[in-house]
């Protein structure tokens, strides 16, 4: 069975502040979006990841 995880990572983070949107901006050494990623990388029964952005 294929398991999809869907990240949607669209969104300004306007309540975060900042300078650019909180799914980019730096936390504990690496973006918010990477810490995102690799916690569905590391559950096996994912076996496709899609990330929703803003163009």
């Amino acid at each position: 069975m294929n398991i999809a995880a869907l990240i949607v990572a669209a969104g300004r983070g306007s309540r975060a502040g900042g300078p650019q949107p909180k799914q980019w901006q730096a936390l504990a050494g690496a973006r918010v979006i990477d810490h995102t990623i690799a916690a569905f990388r590391a559950l096996p029964q994912i076996t496709e990841i899609v990330l929703v952005l803003n163009a």
